[in-house]
């Protein structure tokens, strides 16, 4: 028979205590965290629903979508912590969330494994690189591009260049446009002298423009590589318009200290997330009716955890997901843990390489390239 002072008691969370009385301090502890653990637990929640409702539906709602890596580490690390407070049924809960989110790291993050390697070179493939360059502005007030110029002739130059934001007017933005002599080019006007604008070293036989009514715009073209006709989807879609200071406060979390700039943050990334859903519905018609191969990039404006993404993505691969190493970051604010800017390709066309250029900081993106091939 054992001694008075060791029994056990059931504590009310799905495991039990030894040791008599608990702490008031740990009582206090286990009590914040059930309470963060539980905000934590519905948050990541709404973030797996956010790609499947339209932002309009969803409300202020959507702005979770963009902290979706952040909010699944979180569980991951309350899942641990009630590991080891042996709380089981709070663990298991957390652990079936962390088994559903698993599914969703690989547009976010890739070890890598196995994806460096020889391959034989395959004459068919092309590359393609996708660059928003910011109206080629260097600061607030002052746009140049001979910061581009430079970068451009650094770089083996892609077969199929799409940048968004080319700002026509910005001195010595004619200098850009001398790099790609011999290509083909095609311009939609976003507003004013800005644009989407695709280069080709491949003849472009055809091109058409889906306007979002200086609401985000997207350009196609009909390439033809080496006999085969892609159709490239370039798109610039309605910018979240978060600015520099906005970026800087979300980061260091002082809107949660001033209402008026969180409501203004999060009114503006629910607005514009409606209005990018709009041009993408119209958008996917045009996708879906396109028999040739395809590719759609561009900068998104839009998470992977999006209505947008989910939409755009639907019958493409993610060449991130297929050949991407490390964090897939791609915009620089916000300690940089958003990608937004994407290369998509339909299931006739494989990936051989994906990389993002991260020492390029021209810009406040990353330009990104894909190698790939027809599949025959």
């Amino acid at each position: 028979m054992g001694r008075h002072d060791d029994y056990y008691y059931a504590d009310g969370y799905g495991s039990r205590e030894g040791e008599g009385h608990r702490p008031l301090w740990l009582t206090i502890v286990d009590l914040i965290m059930i309470v963060a653990t539980a905000l934590l637990a519905v948050g990541l929640i709404v973030a797996f629903v956010t790609p499947y409702i339209d932002p309009s539906t969803l409300g202020s709602l959507t702005i979770i979508g963009l902290f979706a890596p952040l909010l699944y580490v979180a569980v991951l690390a309350a899942m641990l912590f009630w590991l080891v407070r042996r709380r089981w049924i709070i663990a298991a809960v957390l652990a079936v969330l962390v088994v559903i989110g698993a599914f969703d790291v690989p547009r976010f993050y890739h070890i890598g494994f196995k994806r460096h390697y020889e391959q034989p070179e395959n004459r068919r493939a092309f590359t393609l690189m996708s660059y928003n360059v910011r109206g080629f502005f260097f600061d607030e007030y002052t746009a140049d591009a001979r910061r581009y110029v430079d970068f451009f002739s650094s770089i083996e130059m892609p077969d199929v260049v799409c940048l968004q934001e080319f700002n026509s007017s910005a001195p010595n933005a004619e200098a850009v446009d001398s790099l790609f002599e011999g290509y083909d080019k095609r311009d939609a006007v976003e507003f004013g002298n800005v644009l989407v604008r695709t280069y080709s070293r491949y003849p472009i036989v055809a091109h058409d423009d889906i306007s979002g009514q200086s609401r985000g715009t997207s350009l196609w073209c009909d390439i033809v590589v080496r006999d085969d006709t892609v159709r490239i989807f370039n798109n610039h879609l309605y910018s979240m318009h978060i600015s520099a200071d906005d970026s800087r406060d979300i980061a260091q979390g002082k809107i949660f200290f001033d209402d008026d700039k969180m409501r203004s943050i999060v009114t503006r990334i629910r607005d514009n997330s409606s209005i990018r859903a709009r041009h993408v519905d119209t958008l996917t018609q045009v996708i879906a009716s396109t028999r040739s191969a395809k590719i759609v990039c561009g900068d998104f404006n839009d998470t992977p955890m999006s209505y947008v993404y989910r939409r755009l993505r639907s019958g493409m691969n993610d060449t991130f997901v297929e050949k991407g190493r490390g964090y897939g970051y791609t915009f620089l604010p916000m300690h940089k843990l958003l990608r937004i800017d994407y290369i998509l390709s339909s299931p006739d066309i494989e990936t051989e390489s994906f990389s993002s250029i991260e020492d390029c900081r021209l810009s406040d993106h990353l330009p990104i390239v894909a190698r790939m091939h027809r599949i025959k």
